[in-house]
């Protein structure tokens, strides 16, 4: 597994994957979502601040999807998901490109794709 770990801004990512060229694609995917989430918050300011699931008329990109989603689950606002949906799309993307186990850690939230044997130490 190759491992490299990366930043920009609030998004702190260790990636492992089995193709380090799905690594470069990982971090590529996290930028555009971190984006598509900023660009939001400039529209529609409470998707930043919101304790409270909202409901969002209109198609949004993946991210935001899974980010409103795992609020109406957990009962919580939007923002309770950024650093796990970030690591969600930077996975699935590592996956895409050719990964066929990647691991992605973003500020302790875990996004895994995979048939491989991982081991996740709590702490």
């Amino acid at each position: 597994m190759y491992t490299r770990s990366w930043s920009f801004k609030e998004t702190n990512l260790v990636i492992k994957c089995d193709d380090e060229r799905a690594i470069d694609v990982a971090i590529n995917a996290s930028l555009r979502a971190r984006r598509e989430i900023e660009r939001l918050t400039i529209v529609r300011p409470e998707f930043r601040w919101s304790l409270e699931p909202l409901r969002l008329k209109g198609e949004y990109p993946r991210v935001i999807e899974l980010m409103l989603r795992a609020a109406e689950i957990a009962d919580v606002g939007p923002f309770a998901a950024v650093a796990g949906s970030i690591s969600q799309i930077a996975a699935e993307a590592a996956h895409e490109a050719g990964a066929k186990n990647v691991l992605v850690e973003n500020g302790g939230d875990i996004a895994i794709i995979g048939d491989g044997e991982f081991r996740v130490g709590i702490y």
